[in-house]
């Protein structure tokens, strides 16, 4: 929900990663599709990470109101 409000997105991408991360070690019977859906989520994770959480998000917002 964090993640989808944009409210500390880029703590909340890197906890989520490394929970994906801990996920695919964990789980010694997941197949080839389930990998590609991991390392999906972890690319589509690392670019919230390294990028930010864009315009709409509630970060940007608050960011904006106490700084101005």
């Amino acid at each position: 929900m964090l993640l989808l409000a944009g409210l500390g997105t880029r703590f909340t991408a890197l906890a989520l990663f490394v929970f994906n991360i801990v996920a695919v070690v964990s789980y010694p019977d997941l197949t080839d599709a389930g990998i590609k859906d991991h390392v999906l989520w972890g690319a589509l994770l690392l670019v919230t990470l390294f990028y930010g959480p864009g315009k709409l998000a509630l970060d940007r917002w608050i960011n904006k109101r106490s700084h101005a």
